[in-house]
């Protein structure tokens, strides 16, 4: 009788789950990824100059590299620096150093980049000679003068993206541009006066 209990006992004790510890083991594994990461080669940048070596888009005029993954626009060859129609859309450029080289672009790309700030529109060589420009799906795109600012800067532009730039925007923009300096002058004239006249009631208790 004694004996059953006892057995029974055993058998219906729970059964204890061993638990491990995996804490260190993942520790030691993450030290180890992030050692082995320090001697990995970095990424290279994509440069235009790659994607030109890989491209049979262009010609002696035209250079079409659009959809490319570029980055940067590095040096390139002498023969490809006279060109007049430069296409760069949907690419990862977020700035516009080396955009000098070509110093006879007429026609000019841009458009669904990383671009910030429309000063690095500003560096583009010749901006007498710029006819069409597209830019639109940038970050510079929060700028709500960056029309005006663009228009302004390149005197010859006849199409900014879908907008066709006649005589009549140019005006427009000339005419804003000399009333908000007198609404400038008017205000700190304004302020002056108000400072004299609070300079002499004060005198005057």
């Amino acid at each position: 009788g004694e004996k059953s209990r006892k057995q029974t006992k055993s058998k219906t004790a729970p059964s204890e789950t061993k638990m491990v510890d995996t804490s260190l083991d993942l520790s030691m594994s993450s030290i180890q990824s992030s050692q082995s990461s320090r001697f990995l080669p970095k990424r290279e940048a994509n440069k235009i100059s790659k994607a030109i070596d890989m491209s049979n888009s262009h010609s002696s005029s035209r250079l079409s590299l659009n959809f490319r993954g570029i980055e940067i626009i590095d040096t390139v060859e002498k023969k490809m620096q006279s060109i007049t129609r430069l296409h760069l859309s949907h690419n990862k450029i977020s700035s516009l150093e080396g955009i000098q080289q070509f110093k006879q672009l007429t026609h000019f790309s841009i458009a669904y980049n990383q671009l910030t700030s429309a000063t690095e529109l500003f560096k583009i060589h010749q901006p007498n000679s710029l006819k069409a420009l597209s830019i639109k799906g940038n970050f510079l795109e929060v700028d709500p003068n960056l029309s005006s600012k663009v228009i302004e800067h390149f005197p010859n532009l006849k199409d900014l993206d879908e907008l066709h730039i006649t005589s009549e925007i140019r005006q427009t923009i000339a005419d804003a541009k000399i009333l908000a300096v007198k609404f400038i002058n008017f205000v700190r004239g304004s302020y002056d006066l108000c400072c004299g006249l609070a300079s002499k009631v004060a005198l005057m208790k």
